[in-house]
C-alpha cells in the first residue's frame, strides 16, 4: 500500500510538473498557427493582388484588342483600305491581299450576293478569349444585317462572327485564323445535291444540306425538267477569296456543275431562325441559279443583261430574292427612258462583258423582261432563256415589240410601278380641266372633248368634219379651233360654246396660231400655196362682228402685258435667223426700225433685246421710251466670264430669254462645235453684275430655249437626244432650276417636233400630250433627286393630237 501509496503520490507529483510544462508548449504550437495563419493571409492577399494584377493585365490586353478592332470595324465601314492595310497581320500575303481588295469593294461587311446589308453600327462584342500565350485573341461579336424578302420588306437579322487578332510590334493586327480551327472537311451527298463543307460548320451545313435539297427538288418539279443525272457538288470554301468571286455576277454563270460559296463562319453564322433563314435564301439563290444556268445550257457570256434579268424574274418567283428594280429605278425610267427607242435596247443585248453594263441599260432590260413575261401568261423565264441559246428571236423580237405595238401599255407598267405612281400625298390638281381635239386616223370627223384631271371622265362637248389645229388663250379662258371643210373657218370655244371668228374663203389650206399675253389677240401663219402669210386677227372685234384679218410684214413677238410688238421680217415663228427688226405697238403698227438680228425677247414690259450679229456677235438692249441700243454682252464677254476649267475655245449665242420673275435674269443657249456630244451650254446671265454662269451641258445634237416657266423658276429647253441622258432617239426637255435647289431634270416629250406643252393657270402644272396619255407633271414637288412628280391618264381614244388646259365650267 505504501508503495502503492508512494507511486500514486509520485504519480501526482509528477502529473502536476507535467501540466505546468505543457502549458509553454500550446503557447508555441498557438504561435505557430497564428505565424501559419497570418503566411496564409499574406499568400491568399499576394494571390489576389497576383490575381488582380494578371485581371488588369488581361483588361489591358483586352482593351487594346478592342481598339484595334474597331479601327478596323471603321476601315470597313469606310471601306478605307489604306486604313485597314495597316492594322492587317502579314503572316499570310495572301489572306492579306484578299482583305484589301474586299475593303476596296465594299465587302469585308456586305454580302451583297446572299441579300445580306451590313448596318451601320458596328455590331455588340460578346466576348474575347485569349490564346495561353497571350498573343493571339478572339472576338466574339454578333452583327445585325438587313435583308429585303420577295414582297419587298426589309427585316433585320443578327448573324455571330469570329475575328481574330494577333499581337504585333506595336498594336494588336488582324489575322486569319488558324487552319485547324476549322477543323476537317465533310461531304454530304443527296440525291441532287452534294455539299462539302468544313467541320466547324457542321450545325449549320447540316440543315442547309438538307434544305437545299428540297430546293432543287421544288426548281425540278415547278420550273424546269431535271434529266435524272443532274447533280450539282456545292464547296463551303473557307477561303475569303471566295467572297470576291461571289460578288462578281459572272461567277454563277461559267461554274457549270460545281459551285464555290463561302462557308458559314466566313459569313456569320445565325443566332437564332430568323437569321438562318437568311442564310437559307442566300445561298438558295446562289444554288439555283447555277442549277437553271446548267439546264439551260447558258454560254457564259452571251446577252448577258437579259438572261441576268430573266435569272432575276425567276428568283423572284421562288421568293428567293427581291425584284432588284425599286421604286426609283422606275420613276427613273419614267423620265429618262422614252418608249420609242430602240437602239439602247440593241446596245444592252449585245452586251456580254458586265463592265459594259451602264444604269439606263440594267434597268431598261429589267423593266422589259418583267413587262414580257407578265404580260403573256404562256411565256416563260425558262422558255426564253432556252431561246436566248438557241437563236435569241423570239425574245428579241417581243423586246422590240415592248418598244412597237404595247408602248403605251409599257408606259402604264412603269408609272404603276414608280414613285409618282405611289405617292401618298401627291400635290392638289389644278381647278382646270383639259380640253383636247381627237381625230382618229381610221375613222371621219374629229371631236372636242373636256377632260377632268380629278375624275378622268371624257366629256364630247363638239363633232366636227375635220379640226385641224387647236390654241389654248392664256389663263385657260378658252381655245381657238381651227375647222377644215368646204371652207377654213375659226372657231373661239369657251364655256361649252361655239362662236364663229372667221372663214377663209380663198386657197388658205392650214395656219398656225398664237395668241398675245392678254388673249385678245392671235397671230396668224396662214399657208397659201408655197408662202407663209403672217396676219392679226383681233378677238374682241370678230365677237362684235367686225372681224378682220390685218396683215402684218413680220412675225410679232408681244411683252409680258401685251402693249407692245417686236416684229421678225421673216415672216414665220423661226426667229432665230437674222432678219429686218421692228418695235410696233400692241398691234404691229407705228413701227420703229431696228436693224438687222435674231432671237428677239422682252426682258420686261419696256425692255427689250436681241442678237446682233454685226460686227461681233452680241446681244443688245433697249426700251421703248427711245430705242437706244446698249451693248450688254458679246459671245466673248460669255467666253471670258467662264473659269479656267469651263473656258470654252469659242461659242455662238443660240438663243437668250429673260426670267417674267426677274427681268435681270437671262438665260442663254450657246453653242460650241468643238465640245464633240456637249456643243451647247446653258448659261445664266445677271445683268447687274454682268456676270455669266455656266449651268448645264447638253450631250445633244439640237437644243433650243423653250422659256422660263409662269413663275420664273424653271428653264425649259428643247432638245434632240440620240444616245444621250434620256436613253433614246427621241426630243426631251431639259429643265433648270433657277434657285440651283434641284438637279437638272429631264422630259420625254412626244416624238413629233411639234408637241403640245401647256401651264396650268397656277402656272405649276406643264402639260404633256402623248398618244394615248397625258402627262401633268409637277416639278417643285420632286419625289427624288432630279425626279419631278408626275400624273398619267391614260385613254383609248386614237388621234388626240391637240390638248391644252381650259377653265372649269
Amino acid at each position: 500500500m505504501t508503495g502503492f501509496q508512494w507511486q500514486t503520490d509520485e504519480e501526482k507529483r509528477l502529473e502536476t510538473p507535467a501540466v505546468e510544462a505543457a502549458l509553454p508548449g500550446r503557447r508555441r504550437w498557438r504561435v505557430v498557427g497564428l505565424l501559419l495563419a497570418t503566411i496564409g493571409i499574406v499568400a491568399l492577399v499576394a494571390y489576389q493582388l497576383a490575381r488582380r494584377q494578371v485581371a488588369a493585365a488581361t483588361m489591358a490586353i483586352e482593351a487594346d484588342v478592342l481598339s484595334s478592332h474597331e479601327l478596323v470595324m471603321q476601315a470597313a465601314r469606310r471601306d478605307d483600305a489604306g486604313l485597314l492595310t495597316a492594322l492587317l497581320s502579314g503572316r499570310d500575303p495572301k489572306w492579306t491581299a484578299t482583305q484589301r481588295e474586299l475593303a476596296e469593294q465594299g465587302l469585308l461587311l456586305n454580302y451583297p450576293a446572299l441579300g445580306l446589308q451590313a448596318q451601320g453600327q458596328a455590331g455588340r462584342v460578346a466576348g474575347i478569349s485569349l490564346s495561353p500565350d497571350l498573343l493571339q485573341a478572339e472576338v466574339r461579336l454578333v452583327r445585325p444585317y438587313v435583308i429585303t424578302e420577295s414582297s419587298g420588306l426589309t427585316e433585320t437579322v443578327w448573324l455571330s462572327q469570329t475575328a481574330v487578332y494577333r499581337q504585333g510590334a506595336d498594336r494588336w493586327l488582324y489575322a486569319p485564323p488558324d487552319e485547324a480551327s476549322w477543323g476537317d472537311p465533310v461531304t454530304n451527298r443527296g440525291e441532287r445535291l452534294t455539299l462539302i463543307y468544313p467541320e466547324r460548320d457542321a450545325a449549320v451545313a447540316e440543315r442547309l444540306a438538307a434544305d437545299l435539297e428540297r430546293q432543287l427538288a421544288e426548281l425540278c418539279l415547278a420550273v424546269v425538267a431535271c434529266p435524272e443525272e443532274f447533280h450539282l457538288t456545292v464547296r463551303l470554301e473557307t477561303d475569303p477569296a471566295v467572297l470576291l468571286e461571289l460578288a462578281d455576277p459572272m461567277t454563277v454563270l461559267a461554274n457549270g456543275q460545281e459551285l464555290r460559296l463561302p462557308a458559314p463562319s466566313l459569313v456569320g453564322r445565325p443566332v437564332d431562325e430568323a437569321g438562318y433563314q437568311a442564310l437559307r435564301r442566300g445561298y438558295a439563290a446562289q444554288v439555283v441559279s447555277a442549277a437553271i444556268t446548267g439546264l439551260v445550257g447558258y454560254r457564259c457570256c452571251e446577252q448577258f443583261l437579259f438572261y441576268q434579268a430573266l435569272l432575276a424574274n425567276q428568283l423572284r418567283l421562288l421568293e428567293l430574292r427581291p425584284w432588284p428594280l425599286t421604286p426609283a429605278d422606275y420613276e427613273y425610267l419614267l423620265n429618262y427612258s422614252f418608249p420609242f427607242n430602240l437602239s439602247l435596247l440593241g446596245d444592252a443585248w449585245r452586251i456580254s462583258d458586265p463592265e459594259e453594263v451602264g444604269s439606263e441599260m440594267w434597268r431598261l432590260a429589267h423593266a422589259v423582261v418583267e413587262f414580257t413575261v407578265g404580260e403573256d401568261a404562256e411565256l416563260s423565264a425558262i422558255a426564253l432563256q432556252r431561246d436566248q441559246m438557241d437563236n435569241g428571236i423570239r425574245l428579241s423580237t417581243l423586246v422590240a415589240n415592248t418598244f412597237n405595238s404595247r408602248w403605251k401599255l409599257w408606259r402604264r407598267f412603269i408609272y404603276q410601278r414608280s414613285l409618282s405612281g405611289h405617292l401618298a400625298a401627291p400635290p392638289p390638281l389644278p381647278e382646270q380641266d383639259i380640253q383636247v381635239v381627237c381625230t382618229p386616223f381610221d375613222g371621219p370627223g374629229s371631236q372636242l372633248y373636256r377632260l377632268s384631271p380629278q375624275t378622268e371622265e371624257w366629256t364630247l362637248e363638239r363633232d366636227s368634219e375635220f379640226f385641224f389645229m387647236m390654241t389654248p388663250l392664256p389663263g385657260g379662258g378658252g381655245v381657238v379651233l381651227q375647222e377644215l371643210g368646204l371652207s377654213n373657218q375659226l372657231f373661239l370655244w369657251q364655256e361649252g360654246q361655239e362662236e364663229l371668228l372667221y372663214t377663209f374663203y380663198d386657197s388658205a389650206s392650214q395656219f398656225f396660231s398664237q395668241p398675245d399675253p392678254t388673249g385678245r389677240r392671235l397671230v396668224l401663219n396662214v399657208t397659201v400655196g408655197q408662202n407663209g402669210l403672217t396676219h392679226l386677227l383681233d378677238l374682241a372685234q370678230c365677237r362684235s362682228g367686225e372681224c378682220e384679218l390685218q396683215p402684218l410684214p413680220a412675225w410679232p413677238i408681244w411683252s409680258p402685258d401685251g402693249s407692245y410688238t417686236l416684229l421678225h421680217a421673216l415672216g414665220n415663228f423661226d426667229l432665230t435667223e437674222p432678219g429686218r427688226l421692228s418695235r410696233g405697238d400692241s398691234q404691229g403698227n407705228n413701227r420703229v426700225d431696228l436693224g438687222t438680228g435674231s432671237h428677239p425677247t422682252w426682258l420686261d414690259n419696256e425692255t427689250y433685246g436681241y442678237i446682233r450679229r454685226s460686227p461681233a456677235q452680241a446681244f443688245v438692249t433697249a426700251t421703248v421710251a427711245d430705242d437706244q441700243t446698249e451693248l450688254l454682252f458679246t459671245a466673248v464677254d460669255l467666253l471670258n466670264s467662264f473659269s479656267d476649267g469651263d473656258r470654252l475655245a469659242a461659242l455662238t449665242i443660240e438663243g437668250i430669254t429673260a426670267s417674267p420673275a426677274d427681268p435681270n435674269l437671262l438665260a442663254a443657249l450657246v453653242f460650241n462645235p468643238q465640245l464633240g456630244q456637249e456643243s451647247y451650254q446653258v448659261l445664266f446671265f445677271d445683268r447687274q453684275t454682268r456676270q455669266a454662269a455656266l449651268q448645264f451641258r447638253l450631250d445633244s445634237v439640237f437644243a433650243a430655249l423653250e422659256g422660263f416657266s409662269p413663275d420664273g423658276r424653271w428653264l425649259l429647253i428643247r432638245s434632240f437626244n440620240p444616245l444621250g441622258r434620256t436613253g433614246s432617239q427621241a426630243w426631251a426637255l431639259y429643265i433648270v432650276d433657277a434657285t440651283g435647289r434641284e438637279p437638272v431634270m429631264t422630259l420625254p416629250t412626244p416624238r413629233e417636233h411639234f408637241f403640245n406643252l401647256d401651264w396650268s393657270a397656277d402656272g405649276r402644272w406643264l402639260l404633256l400630250n402623248f398618244d394615248g396619255f397625258f402627262d401633268l407633271v409637277v416639278l417643285d414637288h420632286p419625289v427624288g433627286p432630279g425626279l419631278p412628280y408626275h400624273r398619267l391618264i391614260f385613254h383609248d381614244r386614237p388621234g388626240c393630237s391637240n390638248a391644252g388646259w381650259i377653265n372649269k365650267q
